[in-house]
């Protein structure tokens, strides 16, 4: 591994999951992140606590080679393999208030939303720990949340969820009313799997917010 050319830090603004995580498709079930496309639905937990579904509307970054570190955080039943910097709302013993933290904040003892058996629940953090895992997907929802391994998470790292979700909302509008081609090309990677324009918003957001 040491002489792996693919491997490497994970990009902290990604907001990054490895490609072996799990989502659930509104059409077809559960799947691995490296397979989910831009346009599926996902299930999500909604702000009301409920759940519901949300669309990709497009991968801030798409990297299948690529073996990064990333941090494993265990819960009673969970397992959820996320970047240090990405958001995780994370909630207090009585479960009526929720703090978006940073992975790397997060403390064994904490609390996190989970679903089980399409019910929303908490879960206790029992365990936290760095892992190497192949792959770098960051897939934007509409809600600005998704279900990872059963985990309600952010999709958003090291600018605030609430500021970053805000800031690309004239984004989510144009893929609306865009021709699929005409954004594929809008939003086309560089060679990083990153959409330049999302590399260069989100560098000037970090210096006029920093969030760590």
């Amino acid at each position: 591994m040491g002489n792996d050319p693919y491997k490497r830090e994970v990009p902290a603004d990604s907001g990054c999951f490895p490609g072996d995580v799990k989502v659930e498709t509104k059409l077809n079930g559960k799947k691995c992140m490296h397979k989910l496309q831009v346009g599926e639905e996902v299930k999500v937990m909604l702000e009301d606590g409920t759940i519901g579904f949300s669309e990709v509307w497009t991968m801030a970054h798409k990297d299948i080679k690529s073996t990064a570190c990333y941090l494993q955080i265990e819960t009673e039943t969970k397992k959820l393999t996320i970047s240090h910097l990405h958001f995780i709302p994370v909630t207090d013993q009585n479960n009526s208030t929720v703090v978006n933290k940073m992975a790397k904040d997060i403390e064994v003892g904490e609390r996190l939303s989970t679903v089980e058996s399409n019910q929303p629940t908490t879960e206790t953090v029992m365990k936290i720990e760095e892992v190497e895992s192949t792959g770098i997907f960051a897939p934007f929802t509409m809600s600005g949340y998704i279900l990872v391994n059963d985990v309600h998470t952010s999709v958003y790292a090291e600018v605030s969820p609430e500021l970053a979700h805000s800031a690309l909302a004239s984004f989510r509008d144009k893929y609306y009313i865009t021709p699929k081609e005409e954004m594929e090309d809008f939003l086309r990677p560089n060679e990083n799997g990153v959409p330049e324009i999302f590399a260069e918003a989100f560098k000037m957001l970090k210096q006029l917010v920093p969030s760590y």
